[in-house]
């Protein structure tokens, strides 16, 4: 199940646009019904605040890379040398129906972010914090999804995205700095910066090899 979800493709992940190696990681996890804990290092916080738990489902995300479709998928059909052969028709909508209760979806977002703030800090934040940072986490990745799309579209360069999806990671952080102050927003979610988040040479690679 492991190696059909990875698929020689990052687990359908398009790196640096719809997740990281923590969106990745954590569908390959799906497997064996775990994910890697977000209180495990301040950078994990960073990339699932940026691209949730298992990475976003844009418009061009074809249906083998989408989740859960791509274990719903796997499941199904056992293990595949070649994700790229996997095809959603070949599930009927009953089948899928069915097993989607069985299948990892996004957990709860804001019991994660509580839990991660009481783990991390020592003490939860009082709500009118707590819906801020929901708020920046939304805005956040939808900037990202926005990005990503006119990257997809060609109306912005591969070089353009990183500048721009860098300068988006810095507001957030000054956003987030301004609801719990400078030390705690970075004890909790490290540093929001596209070089700490991922690999630039990689994404690059992978964007022009599928182009």
């Amino acid at each position: 199940m492991a190696q059909c979800i990875e698929g020689g493709d990052h687990a359908g992940i398009f790196y640096l646009r719809t997740g990281v190696c923590h969106q990745a990681s954590n569908r390959i996890l799906a497997a064996a019904n775990v994910t890697i804990p977000l209180t495990s290092d301040p950078q994990v916080a960073a990339m699932w605040l940026s691209w949730s738990t298992y990475g976003r489902n844009r418009p061009f995300v074809p249906a083998h890379c989408r989740w859960p479709e791509r274990m719903l998928l796997c499941s199904k059909q056992g293990a595949f040398e070649d994700a790229g052969s996997l095809e959603v028709t070949q599930l009927s909508g009953g089948i899928i129906s069915s097993m989607t209760r069985t299948i990892p979806h996004e957990p709860d977002s804001g019991a994660e972010l509580s839990s991660l703030i009481r783990a991390t800090l020592g003490r939860p934040i009082d709500s009118r914090k707590f819906a801020a940072l929901i708020s920046l986490r939304d805005h956040l990745q939808n900037q990202i999804d926005q990005l990503s799309d006119e990257l997809m579209e060609k109306e912005i360069t591969p070089n353009e995205y990183l500048e721009r999806l860098d300068h988006t990671l810095i507001e957030a952080s000054r956003t987030g700095e301004e609801i719990l102050g400078y030390a705690d927003f970075h004890k909790v979610f490290g540093e929001l910066r596209v070089n700490k988040l991922g690999d630039a040479e990689l994404f690059l690679e992978q964007y022009y090899k599928g182009h």
